[in-house]
């Protein structure tokens, strides 16, 4: 009796084709946004002439994607799904890693919102740049 290692492949979708992405260990590039559902809107930050707070990469491209995608109230998951294919979440060395959209704005919550300040010690900032629907 042979064995056969081979396995019929089943059909794909054009989301399962999506490559694994190395730097955070078993998760894959086309990961769901998950901690903040719903809509955010950066129109705020649209009304300073300059933003003198160190504002985090993460949320630069955040916004650079939610201007890109329109404006206005933009659905997070629409933000996440449409940075994940363009691939710009990767480190200095190259390397790209997964990145949740909806874990970046839930950690930056606070300040986006102007509660808490960008920065610490006298570099701090009191800055709104975001809404949440």
């Amino acid at each position: 009796m042979t064995k056969s290692n081979t396995k019929s492949a089943p059909e794909q979708t054009a989301r399962d084709v999506i490559p694994h992405i190395e730097g955070n260990k078993g998760f894959n590039f086309a990961k769901p946004a998950s901690g903040i559902s719903g809509k955010i809107n950066f129109a705020i930050a649209l009304t300073y002439d300059s933003i003198t707070a160190n504002i985090p990469r993460q949320i630069q491209l955040v916004m650079n994607e939610w201007l890109a995608l329109g404006g206005g109230d933009v659905d997070v998951q629409a933000i996440n799904d449409s940075l994940e294919s363009k691939g710009l979440w990767v480190r200095a060395n190259g390397v790209a890693y997964n990145q949740d959209v909806a874990t970046i704005l839930l950690h930056y919550r606070t300040r986006l919102d102007g509660r808490d300040a960008w920065g610490k010690g006298s570099a701090a900032v009191k800055l709104k740049l975001a809404d949440f629907s």
